[in-house]
């Protein structure tokens, strides 16, 4: 049932959303050295600007894109279109976003709002260090 496979997969984005978070930024985090130069806080070894710190942001901010924000976005959407989509009966498209509406049954933005927490705790914890 794809309905069930979908579920599955939002499951596995749940899961893995703060540490997607984490990833994402951490090409975002560069600190100023005493001469001037910059790296990565946590690969101190990447010097800001070269093309190593390049391949790593464009990975990061795609993954910040897609994987992030594509799934709060989702998520946002879900939460505002599940009680519409019950109150048609289009048990499909619930069943398929079951993985963010099982634990929050009486309001679902409860759902949607923990997940923009995470993220915004996320990028507290990997902001600018300068």
């Amino acid at each position: 049932d794809a309905t069930k496979v979908a579920s599955c997969m939002g499951q596995f984005m749940q899961v893995g959303f703060s540490a997607m978070s984490a990833t994402a930024l951490i090409p975002l985090t560069c600190y100023t050295h005493p001469n001037k130069q910059q790296s990565l806080l946590k690969y101190p070894n990447v010097i800001c600007g070269t093309e190593v710190h390049g391949v790593m942001l464009a990975i990061g901010v795609t993954l910040l894109i897609v994987g992030v924000f594509g799934f709060l976005s989702l998520c946002s959407y879900a939460a505002y279109m599940v009680p519409t989509w019950s109150a048609r009966e289009q048990h499909g498209r619930v069943r398929a976003f079951r993985f963010l509406v099982f634990r929050f049954r009486l309001d679902l933005i409860f759902a949607v709002v923990t997940k923009y927490m995470s993220a915004l705790a996320r990028w507290y914890k990997y902001r600018q260090p300068d």
